[in-house]
């Protein structure tokens, strides 16, 4: 059975990110209709970053690699709170989230992805992940990263 709330609430955007109304996440949004998505790389001083492994009882993709964090935004929230709630909810980890994180906007078929990346240092042992989530967190290198994405990840499936 899966853990993920379908009745929460997104603010529903058109194309340009204007609010055109909200719905629940188990409702369909209609062609032109996206909710906000946000998603973020988060790597360390030693050029090491921090990949998820889904949770198993997730309704998409459950047990697939992924990037550090990410998320529906929920109603109300922008890009900047829905980041930093998700980076705090998925692994406990205190960031500030500033603009400048920000790295580039994805339009997909229904949602727009923002995307963010963070250079901090932690102890990947401090982390507290939310079981719900995330089953598991590894550090990469950069090239491993790639190749685990690219084998174990969702990227592996066709759209």
């Amino acid at each position: 059975m899966s853990t993920d709330n379908l009745n929460e609430i997104w603010d529903i955007y058109d194309r340009e990110l204007n609010k055109i109304t909200e719905k629940r996440r188990f409702e369909k949004l209609n062609k032109g209709e996206f909710h906000l998505v946000v998603s973020a790389f988060i790597y360390n001083s030693q050029n090491q970053i921090l990949l998820q492994k889904r949770a198993m009882n997730k309704l998409n993709y459950p047990g697939y690699w992924e990037e550090s964090v990410g998320g529906s935004a929920l109603k109300g929230e922008n890009h900047i709170a829905a980041i930093q709630r998700e980076i705090k909810e998925e692994l406990d980890l205190d960031l500030l989230v500033h603009e400048e994180n920000f790295y580039m906007r994805c339009i997909e078929e229904n949602w727009i992805e923002d995307w963010f990346v963070f250079k901090t240092d932690f102890q990947i042992s401090n982390l507290q992940l939310q079981a719900e989530e995330v089953e598991s967190v590894k550090l990469f290198s950069f090239e491993q990263a790639i190749l685990q994405l690219k084998d174990f990840g969702i990227q592996t499936y066709k759209r």
